[in-house]
């Protein structure tokens, strides 16, 4: 479930605000084995802490899988982690267009708030 791919059908879903789709997709995924699913909503341009937000409300609970959270932006991870109720996963969260920017880091969960 990636924006960025060549693959155009998750990203029409995401700009569509098509939620309900989404859900129905992240199942199916999760049912035909799926062990994560990698959840990525960069569009060039839009708001990407949105989308993830509005999908990870409808999906989150939902789901059976894990979700991985893909995005190089601490912010858009920061939010996502606010919507997952079981331990989340992230790729790291690096700036690819500025190589010398200092990247924010994002607040993890202590351990035993976890527990």
């Amino acid at each position: 479930m990636n924006t960025t791919t060549r693959v155009d059908h998750f990203r029409k879903l995401v700009q569509a605000k098509k939620y309900d789709d989404i859900l129905t997709l992240a199942k199916k995924l999760a049912n035909e084995g799926s062990h994560m699913l990698d959840l990525c909503c960069a569009i060039v341009g839009e708001d990407e802490k949105g989308y993830i937000s509005a999908i990870l409300e409808k999906i989150a609970t939902r789901v059976p899988a894990p979700i991985l959270i893909d995005s190089t932006e601490a912010d858009v991870v920061e939010e996502a982690l606010k919507r997952i109720p079981a331990k989340p996963l992230s790729t790291r969260s690096t700036s690819k267009t500025a190589k010398s920017a200092p990247v924010k880091s994002c607040p993890w969960p202590s351990a035993t708030a976890q527990a």
